[in-house]
């Protein structure tokens, strides 16, 4: 007896992929109605997870420790991962709920440049051009906290 199968809600055919492929390794995605059902430890261990799959400096900074911001975290890091993999899948598609993602619009949601970079096919140039400015802007900014003129 599969146990995987007696837990998991069922879903239909056009279902959210079970993991993604992220720089050689697979990452699990969980739904709304999964992550709904764990307790508070573990939705912390799977956003813990999810820091050690893509690397926590490439991710939105947690902070609220709530159950349901922690949800919504997992869900939001999802969604960037699946952006930055070629194969988006929104917020709808995990199953947040519609009040609760409205209740999000009004809140600041994670920027662009904290998506995971991958290896983008295609356009790998201009994910190197991003890294590059993106290295050119701390090192300016380093530069001007270490001038003394303030």
């Amino acid at each position: 007896v599969d146990l995987v199968s007696l837990n998991s809600t069922p879903q239909p055919m056009s279902a959210t992929p079970a993991e993604l492929e992220f720089e050689e390794k697979a990452v699990p995605l969980w739904r709304y109605q999964q992550l709904d059902q764990l307790s508070k430890h573990h939705l912390k261990n799977r956003a813990r997870n999810l820091e050690d799959s893509v690397g926590k400096s490439r991710l939105p900074l947690r902070v609220a420790q709530d159950s349901e911001s922690l949800i919504c975290w997992i869900i939001d890091v999802q969604v960037m991962l699946s952006e930055a993999v070629g194969t988006p899948i929104s917020h709808s598609e995990f199953g947040l709920p519609k009040a609760l993602l409205a209740r999000r619009e009004g809140q600041d949601m994670p920027s662009p440049d904290m998506a995971p970079p991958t290896d983008r096919g295609e356009h790998g140039d201009s994910q190197g051009s991003y890294l590059e400015s993106r290295a050119a802007a701390l090192a300016s900014k380093e530069r001007a906290r270490g001038s003394g003129i303030f």
